[in-house]
Formats: C-alpha cells, sequence, structure tokens
C-alpha cells in the first residue's frame, strides 16, 4: 500500500516579504539591547576616568543602559502586538 502524506509533514517556505519583516525586526531588537548598554559603560567610564572613581560610574552605566535597554524592546515588542 502507498504511504500517505501528512498535511502537517508538508512544510511552507515563508515568502520574501515575511524573511525581511523577521530580519528587520530581528536587527531593530538587537540595536536596542546593545547600544544602550554601551553607551551606559563608555559614559561610566569616562566619568570613572575623570573623577577617579572606578569602577562606580561604569556600574550605574551599566545598569542604567540595561533598564533602558529592557525598556526600549518592551516598546518594541508592545507596538508589535498592535
Amino acid at each position: 500500500m502507498p504511504k500517505k502524506k501528512s498535511k502537517k509533514a508538508v512544510s511552507e517556505v515563508p515568502s520574501p516579504t515575511t524573511v525581511l519583516l523577521l530580519f528587520g525586526t530581528i536587527a531593530d531588537t538587537t540595536w536596542r539591547l546593545f547600544v544602550p548598554t554601551l553607551l551606559g559603560v563608555i559614559i561610566g567610564l569616562l566619568v570613572d576616568t575623570h573623577f577617579a572613581t572606578k569602577p562606580w560610574f561604569t556600574a550605574i552605566g551599566v545598569i542604567a543602559g540595561a533598564l533602558l535597554a529592557f525598556e526600549l524592546v518592551y516598546l518594541q515588542m508592545k507596538g508589535i502586538k498592535k
């Protein structure tokens, strides 16, 4: 007896538009995660070097950058759900 093909086994190839939208969303999320954190580190290092307070302002910069990054990603995801 010939085997029947299951409809679940057939996978659809996403359209180029879908792939571009997904890639754009991934790229947008990536910069939202890394740029604020890196800027917090850089600004913290500069302030620590100027005032000789290592590592206090670097730590504050990392925390502030991470909080800003999470807020930016949250707002992005909130906008995607609409």
